[in-house]
């Protein structure tokens, strides 16, 4: 069988591939909460920075700031 269309594609359906997608607001809400998170953690990074080697002393596991 064949399916015959007739008419002009419209443009929400013509452009869908192309359009941009928004973030949801779930989305929006877990980044922020990880955001959050990875900020509390480097303050206790750095609350507790004395006890840490020294940078000549030997590699730390994770970057710098």
């Amino acid at each position: 069988m064949v399916a015959v269309t007739f008419g002009v594609a419209t443009p929400a359906v013509a452009d869908s591939k192309s359009a941009r997608k928004r973030k949801g607001v779930f989305t929006m809400m877990l980044e922020a909460i990880a955001a959050s998170q990875m900020k509390r953690a480097e303050r206790e990074i750095a609350r507790y920075r004395y006890l840490l080697p020294r940078e000549g002393d030997e590699p730390l596991p994770f970057g710098d700031r």
